[in-house]
């Protein structure tokens, strides 16, 4: 079977009004970056399930750790610690974003890159504590779309 995203048939997808690809017939998800965009069956009925994306993995892995605490897991040891703990990790985090954002060159890059990956992982366990989902977030950003960033800044102050 040719899995290459040539071989695919694009499909009309009447339903969303979106293109799946002949793929989504088996459920599968193998070039998401040539795949459909609304990730819908063929017929625009059924969600496409996806290999499950790092972000993801990881928010499922701080879960399990908050449902089954290990004294020698460090994301337990965090929630154990509460908002005061977590929160002093994302500012050290944070400003270690910014310092490592001051670095110039391919080192530079890569250091930056590190320092947001700790700091969205900390973000994570914080947002554990909080029942938050990463879909809660990514929710409010999409009611966000749209509107000008100023506007939506200023309608926080009323």
């Amino acid at each position: 079977m040719d899995l290459t995203p040539s071989s695919w048939t694009l499909q009309f997808s009447w339903f969303v009004g979106a293109f799946a690809c002949g793929a989504a017939i088996w459920n599968l998800d193998w070039y998401p970056d040539h795949c459909c965009p609304e990730r819908t069956s063929w017929e625009g009925k059924l969600p496409v399930r996806s290999a499950p994306q790092p972000l993801d993995k990881l928010e499922r892995t701080i879960a399990a750790r908050a449902a089954s605490p290990n004294e020698k897991s460090y994301t337990s040891q965090l929630l154990a610690g509460g908002v005061e703990r977590i929160g002093a990790k994302i500012v050290e985090e944070a400003a270690e974003v910014v310092e490592a954002a001051g670095e110039s060159g391919k080192a530079g890059r890569e250091h930056f890159i590190r320092e947001v990956g700790d700091l969205m992982y900390h973000m994570l366990v914080m947002m554990q504590l909080r029942n938050c989902k990463l879909a809660d977030v990514e929710a409010e950003l999409s009611r966000r779309f749209g509107v000008s960033g100023l506007d939506e800044k200023a309608s926080r102050r009323k």
